[in-house]
């Protein structure tokens, strides 16, 4: 996912479908400068799960969830 002002977060949190998934990196996105990437592991327990919430906090700061689908 790519965000903005996420880089120098101690502390990042993402939800999928209301389950906490493991963020495998989060920083600059080297070819897009000023925008921040954010990588997520996406468990196969989610797999069929239609239409679903991605949910980013950092610091304390939730930010407006992001819907997509998951076949």
């Amino acid at each position: 996912f790519y965000a903005s002002g996420v880089r120098d977060a101690s502390e990042l949190h993402v939800r999928i479908g209301g389950q906490e998934v493991p963020v495998l990196y989060s920083g600059a996105a080297g070819h897009f400068p000023g925008l921040d990437e954010v990588t997520v592991e996406v468990p196969r327990s989610l797999a069929g799960m239609g239409d679903v919430d991605v949910v980013l906090t950092a610091d304390g700061q939730t930010a407006s969830p992001v819907h997509i689908h998951i076949q």
